[in-house]
This record gives structure tokens, sequence and C-alpha cells, in this order.
């Protein structure tokens, strides 16, 4: 969920595109994104549960945003860049669009079940993102949330990441926290379901590991240790099949596609999968369309079950929905892109300009 930006890489980088933005973590970012607003429309108007596109698809904004995040900041940091201005960009980069999707959220269905005191606690709680620190799948306001709860509390341990990471032992640290984070996930889960362990399992140990692979991942590329595939036809037909590896390799529950053999090979599929993504080099014809994804992936994520609310309730639509579900779903997509294109430009890019320039 955070954006590509490498100012200072991208001098260097064949995969960026415009913008200062690299064009091939836009793009699976934003495939990510795709990817999450299907599974809810497909499940909500019952055509089916695809449990990876709704699990994975968020797992792997973890694993881009470490990197991204490596790319962004870690030669900043080496040279002194202020942790407490680095704070600052990271709040104002989720805060505003967020604290107003949790607001509407408060205002539609939040004050019929709590108090305006208690319901005014609640927000302030999701907007400061110190819900992240307080079981954040029980307190996150808006669908899908709790992720940016846990994203704020990487941000918080970030730099130290970053430091370690940095040495000889990543490699061995790294396959540390994924083993942890797949116990983890594993005990939560054991002989029960996610929906009932849903508080207990959406905490940041269940994400650690991407987190750090996605850090390691971006430092080893900032470094020149992971340098473009000399075939590219070769680097993008691997890409291709493991992301269908991760989008197809769904069990029949949620359980299964999280805990043992089959998850423990689809989390590292994923972090195979941004490592590629990180060595591929995106043709110019498609670095705009990854651009655009890039653009609208925060926003589709976060208001794609407000726009998926008000063309559900939509009269004119009814039949659409009722008769041609899959015409439905793909209007939704449609229109769920083109306001996170929207967002973007007219909401989110001003906000981001502003806090570049007073920040630094």
């Amino acid at each position: 969920m955070e954006p590509s930006t490498v100012a200072d890489h991208e001098a260097h980088s064949p995969t960026a595109g415009g913008h200062g933005r690299v064009a091939s973590l836009d793009l699976l970012r934003g495939l990510c994104a795709v990817a999450v607003a299907a599974y809810h429309g497909l499940s909500w108007t019952g055509l089916g549960t695809f449990h990876n596109l709704g699990l994975y698809g968020v797992y792997l904004f973890f694993l881009l945003s470490g990197a991204s995040m490596s790319l962004a900041y870690a030669r900043r940091f080496r040279r002194g860049y202020p942790y407490t201005s680095y704070l600052a960009l990271r709040y104002v980069r989720l805060a505003p669009l967020y604290g107003a999707v949790a607001l509407y959220e408060i205002l539609s269905w939040g004050l019929a079940r709590y108090s305006p005191a208690a319901a005014l606690g609640r927000w302030l709680l999701n907007v400061t993102f110190l819900f992240g620190f307080a079981n954040p799948g029980g307190t996150a306001i808006a669908t899908g949330g709790w992720s940016l709860g846990i994203e704020f509390v990487f941000y918080f341990v970030f730099p130290l990441f970053v430091a370690i990471l940095a040495s000889r032992a990543a490699p061995l640290l790294v396959a540390l926290a994924l083993g942890a984070q797949l116990v983890f996930v594993n005990v939560v889960l054991a002989g029960g379901t996610l929906l009932g362990n849903w508080a207990a399992y959406t905490q940041f140990a269940s994400f650690i590991g991407y987190f750090a692979c996605g850090t390691w991942l971006g430092l080893r590329f900032i470094d020149g240790k992971l340098v473009p595939a000399r075939v590219q036809s070769l680097g993008w037909l691997a890409w291709l099949a493991l992301l269908a590896a991760v989008g197809a390799g769904s069990g029949a529950t949620d359980e299964s596609c999280l805990t043992g053999a089959r998850g423990a090979l689809l989390t590292a599929a994923c972090c195979a999968l941004v490592a590629v993504t990180l060595m591929l080099e995106v043709p110019r014809p498609i670095r705009r369309v990854a651009a655009w994804l890039g653009e609208a992936s925060y926003p589709m994520y976060l208001v794609h079950p407000l726009i998926y609310r008000q063309l559900n309730t939509s009269r004119a639509l009814a039949p659409l929905h009722d008769h041609h579900s899959h015409a439905f779903i793909a209007l939704f997509l449609i229109v769920t892109f083109d306001a996170g294109i929207v967002i973007y430009r007219v909401f989110e890019e001003p906000i981001l300009r502003w806090g570049k320039r007073r920040i630094g």
C-alpha cells in the first residue's frame, strides 16, 4: 500500500517509470488491490469464494511495503534522515484517506452501534493508528483497516529492520522471522477457523516475516545484489507462474490456505514473487498502466466496499446484480479502479505534495 517512491534510486533502476515510481512494484501492487476487490465482490454476490485472492492479495502488500520502504528510505537513514520526519511522512501517506473512510463508516453505521463519545473514541483510535497495537482485527472500523494498523506498527520498527537486515546474518534472520510467522499462524488457527480466531490472528506476528523479507529484498536491490534478469522473457514467465501459483493454489477453506505445507509453500511463493518482481524490466507500453495501477491501489483497497455497497443498493443496477452477476462484478471493478485514480489525483496527491514540502 506504500507507493514505490525512490527519489534516490530511480536513475539506477531499470524498472522505474514516471513519477519516481518502480513500475514492476506498482504493477504487482495494483493487481493485488484488484484481487482483493474481486475476492470481496465475488463473495458478496455469491459467485464463489476464492480464498487466496483475499488472503495473499493482502499479504503481498506487506512484502511490497517492506521492499518499497527500503528503496525509499534505506539510503536516507544511512545519511542520518530524522526518524520523526520519516514517521510524519508515513502518517501523512496513510492517515488522510483512511481517516475519511473510517469517518464515513462511523457516520453510516457506527452511531447506531455506539454512543457518540464511544464512536469518536473509536475513530480517534483508528485515525491515529494506535489500534494497530490493540487487536487491529477487532478495533478497525473500515474493511481491511486492520492491515493498515499492522502496517503502521511495522513503520515504527522499520529503521531497526534496516539496521539489522543490513548484516551478513540477514538471510538467517529473515528465515527465522518467516518461520516464527508460520508457527504463530499454525498455533492460532489449530483446531479452529480464521473467523473464529480473527482477533488473535490479525496481529503483527502473523505478518512479520513478510515485512522482514520485503525489507531485505529491497535492501539487496539497492545494494546491487538483485539485478534485472538477463533473459527478461524467462523472468516474466517465472513471474506469471508464481502469480498463478499464489492466486490459484487455494485450499477449500481459509485455514487450509494458511496452515500446514500449503501455507508454507504459498508464503515462499509470495516471497519469490516479490523477488522476481524487483528483477523485472517493465516494457514501456506497460509502464503507464503500471503507474495507474500503483496510483489507484491504496484508494481501491479502502473504498471498494463502499462502492460495492452503493452499486448493490442501486435500483437501476438491481437486474444486473440479480441476473448478470459477472457483468455486475466487471462494472464494480471498473468503477472501483476509476474511483481510485480520481481519489489519488484529487485527494491523495495534493496532500502528499503538501506533506513533502512541509516535512522534507
